[in-house]
């Protein structure tokens, strides 16, 4: 009986069509600064968060637009700083300002109430990568919510992609 083995070596693998690689934010609370919000004094918040790429030799993006949601209602996103050109970053996060996008008034959060922030890449080849996710309409005319980096990133070792400011 004889084996015969081979294999090739290839360090330039093209990835299979349909597969691209991407920008992917790791965020994080910057410890320093406010952890939450509290309901009571929603003026006197003062959080901020570290912005950066998961893969710091990849693919970096022209811009990057931090992003805020309150309660989950992704229908209402809000540009929290927009155009930053270099990563990595730090960007405060005020309730002021968080009053202003949310045309909130001081008394305007209660306990429970929550802010996610994630990050929006526009890529220098004019792709732009949503944080939230896209909700996209199929030729039936039904609509389908994609995952902002496909559901395997999920899986990543210290990925953070999202970070929430809660209010107590």
């Amino acid at each position: 009986m004889t084996f015969i083995f081979a294999c090739t070596k290839n360090d330039n693998a093209k990835l299979p069509d349909g597969i691209a690689k991407r920008a992917l934010p790791q965020l994080s609370k910057d410890a320093t600064k406010d952890q939450s919000i509290l309901a009571a004094n929603l003026p006197g918040f003062n959080g901020a968060i570290n912005v950066a790429l998961y893969f710091p030799d990849g693919e970096q993006p022209k811009t990057t637009d931090v992003v805020v949601a309150m309660n989950g209602q992704l229908n209402n996103i809000k540009v929290l700083q927009g155009g930053l050109t270099s990563l990595p970053a730090n960007v405060p996060i005020t309730g002021p300002q968080l009053m202003q996008l949310f045309s909130l008034p001081a008394n305007g959060v209660k306990a429970g109430d929550f802010f996610d922030v994630a990050i929006n890449f526009n890529m220098n080849d004019g792709r732009q990568l949503h944080g939230f996710g896209d909700t996209i309409t199929l030729s039936d005319g039904t609509k389908k919510f994609l995952r902002p980096y496909g559901s395997d990133v999920e899986g990543f070792a210290k990925l953070v992609r999202k970070v929430t400011f809660t209010v107590k």
